[in-house]
């Protein structure tokens, strides 16, 4: 290539731009990833709606390394699960894959090219050869459409040991679909890593659909990861506060196949902080821990280094984001008797002050599809009685036998005090009853740190009905709790419970509770017990 200056605009490098097919659409069916059991895989069917082609998956996968094969066959599971003759071969496998993280989607490394026509149905088996590290969810029936949109639609399936042995169902698979519509599967839309060319947050990588983000607290920390075996080559890392650029539907291609997904309009170089490049030799690959700033920012990085054996002649990394955060709303379950951990002082919560509740400080807690907050551990008790109550884990809330349908209607946030408000329910999508589809209910539970106070809001939202509900909250077995008889909640109305193992509740038809009151505020009284009070 002829040579080129070591003070370079980054417009130079757009080089080539190649011509793109029209009307081609990446798109993501997501089910879920709020996961309350496991094994080594998941079969199910996809149904489509149109015309689509897979393109790949995304997967829900215990912390380690794992081993993930893929299987696919015409038509349904149902029939199939124990006979490996009707799925043949792997269309794709991938060794060690680090998970990151449960609960978190982890890319599959490969791209797919399954096309399904309008009508058809399309089974898959993903598993991992290498333990039971597949985490799913309890379905409701197999079968079941359990996420579905315009072009797409996934079932209710089952968990499998590995290979094609016990069958556990209804279980949901937990996931992204990527799938395209117009065209075949594109490669990617995001650069990719690579050894020759790799920057990251926090070891978050992209798999070329989404983009490689690491979300982070203010005030915190990260870690920026360069590393290239290119040493001694030229090289500069530009920088962008602009929304990352992906190749469709307006994005930049070179002529070597790298795709530039910082925003042209928006760069500085950071080598020589301004718009012009500044290529120094690369000293080798590094880890540099950072602070992270004191206000929400988001910002971008994509690397360059000099490369005489690339078409370009230079390699791209992938373009690497940091959100900084002061606080945000976690997704809560969408399953039915589901339950999300949610970690105070982790993005996008970033509330660093613990919770006391009975006189135990927790960092965490567990926000459950059934309307309650619960300490120590997720529930294992769905249906509310006083006898679980009790023998389960502390906790406060209007615990009834509630079902979010799929739907995006559970949710915790923190306030600008701090506090930690989950709320239950929607405008536009209240929580539904089990099996009963009527008005819905909104309420909320918030947390208060600095008070060690718990308020249970919108008690005048509950929907009426003949389902029982738990409305209040319980110290729990490891505080020895006991049944003291209701608690006589009433607008107006309040009182001192002294004994710290009493549970205080009322237990009856939903939206029959608290005596008119909107509000209880539950506040320790000093003896170790709680005082309530009615608004």
């Amino acid at each position: 290539m002829p040579p080129v200056s070591p003070c370079l605009r980054l417009s130079v490098l757009t080089l080539a731009l190649v011509a793109l097919p029209a009307g081609a659409q990446q798109q993501t069916l997501t089910t879920t990833f709020a996961s309350n059991n496991g094994q080594a895989g998941n079969m199910f069917d996809l149904v489509a709606v149109q015309d689509v082609e897979i393109c790949g998956f995304d997967v829900n996968l215990d912390p380690g390394t794992w081993d993930i094969e893929i299987y696919t066959r015409a038509g349904s599971w149902i029939g199939n699960q124990a006979n490996p003759a009707a799925w043949g071969v792997p269309i794709a496998t991938a060794t060690s894959v680090t998970s990151n993280g449960s609960n978190l989607p982890t890319p599959f490394p490969g791209m797919l090219t399954v096309p399904m026509t309008m009508g058809t149905r399309q089974a898959f088996y993903i598993t991992v050869s290498n333990g039971t590290s597949i985490n799913y969810t309890n379905g409701s029936f197999t079968g079941n459409v359990f996420a579905a949109d315009a072009w797409l639609r996934y079932e209710e399936g089952a968990g499998k040991a590995y290979p094609f042995a016990a069958t556990f169902m209804p279980r949901v698979w937990n996931g992204n679909i990527m799938y395209s519509i117009g065209s075949p599967c594109f490669v990617q839309v995001f650069e990719t890593n690579g050894p020759n060319a790799s920057i990251d947050f926090d070891g978050v990588q992209t798999d070329g659909f989404g983009e490689a983000r690491s979300v982070r607290c203010t005030n915190g920390a990260t870690v920026l990861d360069r590393s290239s075996v290119l040493t001694g080559t030229p090289h500069d890392v530009a920088l962008s506060f602009a929304p990352l650029v992906p190749l469709l539907p307006a994005g930049i291609q070179t002529g070597g196949g790298q795709i530039i997904n910082v925003s042209l309009a928006s760069v500085v170089w950071l080598n020589s902080g301004s718009i012009l490049a500044n290529f120094l030799p690369f000293a080798g690959s590094s880890q540099v821990p950072l602070n992270t700033p004191a206000v929400p920012l988001t910002g971008s990085l994509q690397g360059v280094w000099f490369d005489p054996g690339h078409p370009d002649g230079v390699s791209l990394s992938q373009a690497a984001v940091l959100d900084v955060v002061s606080s945000g709303t976690a997704p809560g379950p969408v399953t039915d008797d589901g339950a999300v951990e949610i970690v105070f002082a982790a993005p996008p919560m970033c509330s660093p002050i613990p919770f006391t509740f009975y006189g135990t400080s927790y960092t965490q807690c567990w926000l459950t599809s059934n309307g309650r907050v619960t300490f120590e551990s997720a529930p294992t008790s769905f249906s509310p009685t006083i006898s679980s109550a009790l023998s389960g884990p502390p906790f406060v809330g209007c615990w009834a036998d509630f079902h979010p349908l799929g739907v995006a209607n559970i949710s915790a946030g923190t306030s600008g005090g701090g506090d930690v408000i989950a709320s239950f329910g929607t405008p536009s999508e209240p929580l539904q009853l089990s099996g009963l589809i009527g008005g819905g209910s909104q309420f909320q539970i918030e947390l208060q740190p600095a008070a060690s106070a718990v308020v249970l809001r919108g008690l005048l939202g509950l929907e009426i009905g003949v389902p029982a509900m738990y409305l209040g909250l319980s110290p729990g077995a490891v505080n020895g709790a006991i049944d003291p008889g209701p608690a006589g909640f009433a607008l107006g109305a309040g009182a001192a419970v002294v004994d710290p193992t009493h549970a205080i509740y009322e237990f009856g038809p939903i939206g029959s509770l608290g005596g008119g009151a909107d509000q209880l505020v539950f506040l320790p009284n000093g003896s170790g017990g709680m005082t309530w009070v009615g608004f």
